[in-house]
């Protein structure tokens, strides 16, 4: 591919790129939607393909709000056409390597599964004595005393049978 086509018509110079590659039509219209977006950023900056640099694709990329995950694969896609570009000597460097690095080596914290919330003992105490105010059946008195002190979920405690 040459330079003027990266250039003059990075659209259709990435559909080409694409098709050479045997991608279907779906990945070539969501990579190329990517794509696009990313050439659009480097217009507001007055930046090409051939001149942009990792400063700029950093704030690209923060544009986007996307996943830590969806950042690299942004940053891989971008990378296959760097890298034809270092080939063919139209830029001297492909940063988005550096970039993808970079953001492996980030160590980024995942939420953790959150535990389920137990009643405390005033909370347990208060519920005992509104089942005792309440007049409850001794049938639902057991079973909350089961719930509670077993530390049973709904579901568990609907699939006891009386052998357990």
């Amino acid at each position: 591919m040459k330079t003027e086509d990266w250039v003059s018509d990075p659209a259709g110079a990435y559909d080409e790129f694409l098709k050479k590659r045997a991608y279907s039509e779906k990945t070539i219209k969501s990579y190329k939607s990517v794509f696009i977006n990313y050439i659009e950023f480097l217009k507001n900056y007055n930046e090409s393909l051939k001149t942009a640099n990792d400063r700029i694709m950093q704030e690209w990329l923060i544009s986007t709000t996307v996943s830590h995950n969806t950042e690299i694969r942004y940053l891989s896609l971008i990378s296959s056409v760097l890298d034809e570009m270092f080939e063919t000597g139209d830029i001297d460097e492909n940063f988005a390597k550096k970039l993808i690095d970079k953001n492996l080596k980030l160590k980024r914290g995942k939420a953790g599964k959150r535990l389920p919330v137990a009643l405390d003992k005033n909370e347990f105490e208060l519920l005992m004595a509104e089942i005792e105010k309440n007049n409850v059946l001794p049938r639902i008195k057991v079973t909350v005393l089961l719930l509670v002190g077993c530390g049973l979920r709904v579901s568990e405690y609907c699939e006891l049978a009386a052998k357990d």
